[in-house]
């Protein structure tokens, strides 16, 4: 069974942090006692949940790279795919059905053994940059 996992960024407080369930309107939702949201009234012993309306979620794409750490969307991607994508450096997104990383008309698909997590376009945009 797939699993289903997301991260989602705060576009207002620039962090990146883990929603506890996204909620209908597809807002991603945290709670007060997180060490990210702290509670702000009473005495903090209720668990007061709120969602997250500023947010961008990214799902988890059901792979790891090459060192185990998991890839989702927005993730930027390093390729050591030498038939390929080799020395490529581009970030994973949905498109058609699928995750992918590259460009519209040069797409390639991530394979765990041959690519490598650098960081992602919210907390590391730098690594975008033309070279």
């Amino acid at each position: 069974m797939k699993e289903y996992r997301f991260r989602a960024w705060d576009k207002d407080k620039n962090i990146m942090f883990v929603p506890e369930y996204i909620d209908e309107d597809g807002n991603a939702c945290s709670s007060c006692s997180s060490s990210l949201y702290p509670y702000v009234s009473g005495m903090g012993f209720a668990e007061e949940v709120f969602a997250v309306e500023n947010a961008i979620l990214m799902q988890y794409i059901g792979l790891k790279d090459k060192n185990g750490k998991e890839i989702y969307e927005g993730d930027v991607l390093q390729s050591y795919c030498s038939e390929c994508s080799a020395g490529r450096k581009d970030v994973v997104r949905f498109v058609n059905s699928g995750f992918w990383c590259g460009k519209d008309d040069d797409l390639w698909m991530p394979n765990s053994e041959h690519c490598e997590v650098l960081g992602n376009i919210y907390e590391t945009p730098e690594l975008l940059k033309e070279e």
